[in-house]
């Protein structure tokens, strides 16, 4: 079983909010720290702001994780920056790969259309002299 991390958000009231149940490997195998910005659109409607507060690490029973607790944030400038030049590095490096796959989907329909020819029935197979033959 892969490591969760279970995300909370604390609220004013001193209640926590559960935002996700995801494992480590979404993370990319690091569990966020204390002070980590998270910008994540499938935790709210919209994109929203998230810093780690504390992080726990909960072993009960066959389950084991970490509970990550965050504080909803507001967006400041360097957020909102970071935030656009991600989505447009994605958008750049997306279109990049779709093109790759027409140019390579291209390339494959080309050679299946040019059948391979028989070499013509005068061609020389060979450009080394013949040997003559020993008596």
């Amino acid at each position: 079983m892969d490591v969760e991390i279970r995300t909370y958000e604390l609220r004013q009231d001193g209640r926590l909010e559960p935002l996700s149940i995801l494992p480590i490997s979404y993370y990319g195998g690091v569990c966020p720290n204390v002070g980590d910005t998270l910008c994540c659109d499938h935790f709210a409607e919209g994109s929203r702001f998230y810093s780690v507060q504390r992080r726990h690490f909960i072993a009960v029973g066959a389950t084991h994780g970490w509970a990550i607790i965050t504080r909803r944030i507001e967006a400041a400038q360097q957020h909102l920056t970071v935030y656009d030049a991600w989505n447009a590095d994605t958008a750049f490096w997306n279109e990049v790969d779709e093109r790759e796959r027409e140019e390579e989907l291209q390339a494959m329909q080309k050679s299946v259309k040019s059948p391979k020819t028989a070499p013509p029935k005068n061609a020389k197979r060979s450009s080394k002299p013949k040997r003559p033959l020993r008596k």
